[in-house]
């Protein structure tokens, strides 16, 4: 059963090891020890305490049948407008459905909270994964931003999706 939750400081040692070497080419940075993990954790609880209508994002732990699976997010919330999602599923829960039902529960969770008419995704070209998983958790696929990031010299595309209320 999958079930999100916010996030706690008593998550970081978790969210730490979620993030491995094939999440490292889709994240412009993850983090690389466990006080890097303790402070991108203390950043996404602060953002629960600020009005929902001023709100720029909100992270949720993902828990499959009781153990943290990973995380998910939706941020640049624009309230009443559009906002965007991002996750993580952790290696030894990917290709189980994880990621599609704990999107399934953030979009409407997402629609519902913030008022959304726009919840889009973006992810690098070669992530065929997370494309799959968007688009069987409602998401249609919209276009491709050609040469839209830079990594160590090398330009990748970047695959848009959405899904509007």
């Amino acid at each position: 059963m999958i079930k999100l939750r916010h996030l706690t400081i008593e998550d970081s040692k978790d969210y730490w090891l979620a993030h491995d070497k094939i999440s490292e080419k889709n994240f412009n940075s993850i983090p690389k020890n466990i006080q890097q993990a303790r402070k991108e954790v203390n950043k996404h609880i602060k953002h629960y305490s600020v009005p929902v209508n001023k709100r720029e994002e909100e992270c949720f732990a993902i828990e499959y049948n009781g153990e943290f699976a990973g995380w998910i997010n939706i941020h640049d919330i624009s309230y009443e407008h559009k906002a965007v999602t991002g996750s993580l599923v952790a290696p030894h829960f990917r290709k189980k459905g994880v990621g599609t039902k704990a999107h399934k529960i953030l979009i409407k969770h997402a629609f519902k909270k913030y008022k959304l008419k726009r919840i889009s995704g973006r992810l690098r070209a070669f992530n065929k994964a997370s494309g799959r998983m968007l688009e069987k958790s409602g998401y249609k696929f919209e276009g491709r931003n050609v040469k839209d990031y830079k990594r160590n010299g090398r330009y990748y595309d970047h695959l848009v999706y959405a899904i509007t209320r």
